[in-house]
């Protein structure tokens, strides 16, 4: 079933409740308000709103917006092209049921409360197109009983007026009043973010279990060269894994470089004004919480960063975690490289206001025979560095130094073997024969 929807200027307003139970196209000359827009899937269909007029775009308001299945059902809803304006709730997958609601957002979106994934055993995804925006006054809740999943998409774009101009990559933006990841207990909600996102507080699994992605992008135009965009966020105090039992992460690892001729890099940051907390709040400890930083990326953290026990710091070689305030640190810290030589040092973090406490636990690569690492607690930083703790004269690389070492060199005396510990082969330790 197709029906049009066709407004005419004096007849703007339609305080009827708007509800969608087939496909509905909405063909909108004028702006057009709805008192409750609903979508309750009946059968699989796609719920579909064409706004025909790009610019201008006609402004859909509505007080209300709900996407909702019915029992083991799929509903999904696509505003595509308006200005798509929610005064009141909007609730997607806010029902008990079985099903999965669906959120396409290739327009501009404007919300209050949202909640995605509210409904125990439902699943709720939204997805917002890369040349779309969705701005929210108040608070979004990600997985609220069942389980949710926001992406923000980047993809190829160019404007044609009366010519076309170029490619460039663009990025679905998208800014909230606060956002709470897996709220309630057994929740799961995920967030895959390859554009702009401002998210207020963050909380990362306050009860369930939670995992954001700051992801990259590499994209190759007709006849052109490959663009490369990586995910930006920014928000303010952060608590990752929050109750007991929860369960947060937060990837920054998205990178691209591309080629001739512009060898650019683009990686994904994560800019947070206010404080950063792993496995708990800022008065006491909670679940487990992780941060993993690529090895070409940022954290900034411009308050306090703070680890308590549950805690997980994941670094690849180069990446970053910069820190204008003090950082507490507990719990692990993992590490990983590749190609390790005496003398490579590493930056763990940096801390203006200074770093007190010590990782509980280190798990770092393995290393060559005669490498350890050393871990340096400074006043503001931490580094990690490989040292060489070889003893001249130890042959078998056994730490000392001793009569099974003269067997070794014996058997290998005249010979182009270079020993352990020992670069003049068929020689004593500092002499000749």
């Amino acid at each position: 079933m197709d029906v049009r929807i066709r407004c005419i200027p004096d007849a703007t307003s339609e305080l009827a409740r708007f509800k969608l139970d087939a496909t509905y196209t909405v063909s909108v000359d004028a702006d057009y308000t709805v008192s409750s827009l609903a979508a309750r899937e009946q059968g699989s269909p796609t719920l579909s709103f064409p706004f025909s007029s790009f610019v201008p775009r006609k402004i859909f308001s509505a007080t209300n917006l709900s996407v909702d299945p019915t029992v083991g059902r799929t509903v999904s809803l696509d505003l595509v092209n308006g200005d798509v304006r929610v005064s009141g709730s909007t609730n997607v997958g806010s029902s008990t049921a079985d099903g999965q609601a669906n959120l396409f957002v290739n327009s501009l979106l404007t919300t209050a409360a949202a909640n995605v994934g509210l409904g125990a055993n439902t699943t709720a995804n939204v997805t917002v197109g890369h040349v779309s925006r969705w701005t929210g006054s108040g608070p979004l809740v990600l997985g609220g009983l069942g389980d949710a999943h926001l992406e923000l998409q980047s993809d190829l774009h160019r404007s044609c007026a009366i010519i076309c101009g170029p490619y460039t990559a663009a990025r679905a933006t998208a800014t909230h009043a606060g956002v709470t990841m897996a709220d309630g207990i057994g929740s799961n909600a995920t967030a895959s973010i390859r554009g702009v996102w401002s998210t207020g507080d963050l909380v990362v699994g306050n009860r369930g279990t939670a995992v954001v992605d700051l992801l990259a992008t590499l994209v190759t135009p007709p006849f052109g060269v490959s663009i490369a965009s990586a995910a930006e966020v920014t928000s303010n105090i952060v608590t990752v894994g929050v109750e007991p039992g929860s369960s947060g992460t937060v990837r920054v690892d998205g990178s691209f470089v591309t080629g001739f001729p512009n060898f650019v890099t683009s990686s994904s940051t994560w800019n947070v004004l206010g404080s950063l907390v792993l496995g708990g709040n800022g008065s006491v400890a909670g679940g487990t919480g992780r941060l993993s930083i690529g090895s070409s990326n940022t954290v900034t953290v411009n308050e306090l960063f703070l680890m308590w026990q549950g805690g997980t710091l994941t670094l690849s070689g180069g990446g970053q975690l910069n820190v204008s305030g003090s950082a507490v640190l507990d719990g692990v810290l993992e590490f990983s490289a590749t190609n390790l030589q005496a003398g490579n040092v590493f930056q763990v973090v940096s801390a203006s206001g200074g770093v007190t406490g010590r990782f509980d636990q280190l798990n770092l690569p393995a290393l060559n025979p005669g490498l350890s690492w050393d871990i340096d607690y400074n006043a503001t930083n931490v580094t990690l560095t490989v040292v060489s703790n070889s003893v001249p004269g130890d042959y078998n690389n056994n730490g000392v130094a001793d009569a099974a070492d003269y067997t070794v060199w014996r058997d290998n005396r005249g010979g182009s073997v270079t020993l352990p510990n020992d670069t003049t082969p068929g020689h004593r330790h500092g002499g000749r024969l």
